[in-house]
């Protein structure tokens, strides 16, 4: 009998998983976040113990795996970790949500409440890793998520997590009143509607603010802005496509989208393969690659201002030979054919793809490096300062802030970096290179992965919670424009891309539209993620009572069998 209610136990578990797995993109079912974890909670009352344990580490586990699959593609190992490490997400919310529910704790406060703490804990890892929160489901509903200019993303993850709550509360409530027929007393009416009253409003409040800000925003039309998107597999770049003729399809594409009008247009991260900083370029020979590269590119950009992703690296002189000494992932500026001084570093980097987590300590770095198939040092140098690039289009000012791949899935590094001196961006520029993440049919046809659509959520966010038009332009997609209501808009004024943004990956062209403008500065902007912060020291504080509770419960043990 006890094995039975274990087992139905897991089921429900690994049930409530699929049906989170399926709510995010490309997925996108949505409404089953608002249901998911319902089975999972309710478990909780039936099985207890290592089994039930492992079985909740073991769900978060294969969840991971099975939404982060593209990760297979770039570090196999890394994948595995990743996914091992989120498991323990879902092994604390074991023990968090049961420890809470003991002690008397409605499933309607007690799942948000840790939900939202482990969400916080989950942004400090590698530096931040804000990826697949509950709120990243509902990205395209877009009364829900202006409450991010104010929460963050935790906001909306809490709503998600309190009416699962509340649907396994009012199971429970309805089992107990069908079975036990309790006596019905002031008491537990106003404990239960006090239940109802709290839902109500929460879910009242989101939606009617977001209505409000959806309905009174001030919007205006800025200038016009281009974007190139080739569609390079990274496992081709050099390879399949030569790194000519990969240049000729950019210029292509980048001469109809000026042809468009745009004064500036950007090109996606790592498009540019050689190093392109003056320094280094003078010391190459005349037909070395940098050189090609450098002297094509002035002549391109002769009438217009380009952004583009290119590595950037100084210079030392090593045993009588130069050599690199720091080499960075950077965005660059030509403008009217010249090579502009101001350049951002990318500060943010990827662990095992631009840098070795703990890879100071000589032997973690030695087996990482085991690992790695081409044997090549992929680590790079951090950027050493935020930047923003203040250039002019369309005959006005306009002052951008560039992030470079997954930096833009890191809210507060988004905030500080589109709000320094006390001056709002104008616009969030991210060039990524997702070329890494494409699928490959049968007959070797690539198409978007997963990776492609769950970026685009993301970043969804981060344009609400900063009120900020967010402009993409990424190698295989998805590039597109997202207004500061989070919309991922489809169609552009020009371009030649598909006109539904979310069916751009994996194909090539361009577009060009006028940002959107909002003036106000949130809530967000100036305190970041107090939310979430809030939710971060509560959960320590419960990881805090437990360990107290197994410790005295523990020695309590030890001294009644010594009586």
């Amino acid at each position: 009998m006890k094995q039975k209610i274990h087992l139905k136990a897991a089921a429900a578990v690994f049930a409530g998983a699929v049906m989170c797995a399926l709510s995010f993109a490309p997925y996108n079912v949505s409404w089953l976040a608002w249901v998911a974890f319902v089975p999972v909670l309710l478990s909780l009352t039936a099985a207890k113990g290592k089994f039930a344990a492992f079985t909740f580490w073991l769900a978060g586990f294969s969840l991971w795996l099975f939404s982060t699959d593209w990760f297979v593609n770039i570090a196999f190992a890394a994948w595995i970790t990743a996914a091992a490490i989120m498991g323990i997400k879902w092994l604390l919310l074991y023990f968090s949500v049961r420890f809470l529910h003991q002690k008397g704790i409605f499933f309607t406060f007690a799942f948000p409440i840790v939900l939202v703490g482990l969400e916080a804990i989950q942004g400090y890892l590698f530096g931040g890793f804000d990826w697949n929160f509950l709120a990243h489901s509902q990205y395209r509903f877009l009364h829900l998520i202006q409450i991010a200019d104010i929460t963050g993303a935790a906001g909306v993850s809490f709503a998600v997590a309190m009416v699962n709550g509340y649907l396994a509360d009012a199971f429970l409530i309805t089992r107990r009143l069908i079975k036990e027929k309790p006596e019905i007393n002031a008491k537990m009416l106003a404990k239960y509607g006090a239940l109802d009253a709290s839902v109500v409003i929460v879910l009242a409040s989101v939606f009617l603010y977001g209505h409000f800000r959806i309905e009174n925003e001030k919007l205006s039309e800025g200038p016009l802005i281009g974007i190139v998107q080739p569609d390079v597999p990274s496992t081709a770049k050099g390879i399949q496509v030569s790194y000519d003729k990969m240049l000729k399809r950019l210029e292509k594409q980048t001469v109809l989208c000026r042809q468009s009008g745009a004064d500036i247009i950007a090109w996606p991260e790592t498009m540019i393969p050689a190093p392109m900083n003056k320094e280094y370029i003078e010391c190459c020979r005349s037909d070395s690659l940098p050189q090609k590269f450098y002297r094509r590119l002035k002549k391109l950009t002769e009438d217009f201002t380009l952004i583009a992703g290119a590595p950037y690296a100084t210079l030392t002189i090593e045993d009588g030979s130069l050599r690199f000494d720091e080499e960075y992932n950077s965005a660059i500026i030509f403008k009217n054919g010249k090579l502009l001084d101001k350049r951002y570093d990318k500060i943010h980097l990827v662990p095992f793809g631009e840098y070795i987590p703990l890879g100071h300590i000589s032997w973690i770095n030695d087996l990482i490096m085991h690992f790695n198939p081409q044997g090549l040092d992929f680590t790079i140098n951090r950027g050493k300062s935020l930047q923003r690039f203040r250039l002019k289009a369309d005959g006005r000012e306009i002052l951008i802030t560039p992030s470079i791949c997954y930096e833009d899935t890191d809210a507060e590094f988004t905030k500080k970096s589109l709000h320094t001196n006390g001056e709002k961006s104008d616009l969030l520029l991210n060039i990524s290179n997702d070329g890494w993440y494409v699928k490959f049919d049968g007959d070797g046809t690539a198409r978007a992965g997963k990776e492609h659509y769950q970026r685009t959520a993301i970043s969804a966010f981060r344009a609400v919670e900063n009120r900020v038009t967010l402009m993409r332009s990424v190698n295989t997609g998805i590039s597109c424009t997202i207004d500061p209501l989070g919309r991922i808009i489809n169609g552009y004024k020009e371009g030649n891309l598909p006109e539904k943004a979310l069916n751009r990956g994996a194909v090539e062209g361009w577009f060009s539209d006028n940002i959107i403008l909002c003036r106000r500065r949130s809530f967000f902007s100036w305190h970041g993620r107090w939310f979430s912060r809030i939710f971060l020291k509560v959960i320590i504080v419960i990881f805090a009572a437990i360990v107290i509770e197994k410790l005295w419960l523990k020695r309590n043990k030890k001294n009644g069998r010594k009586c």
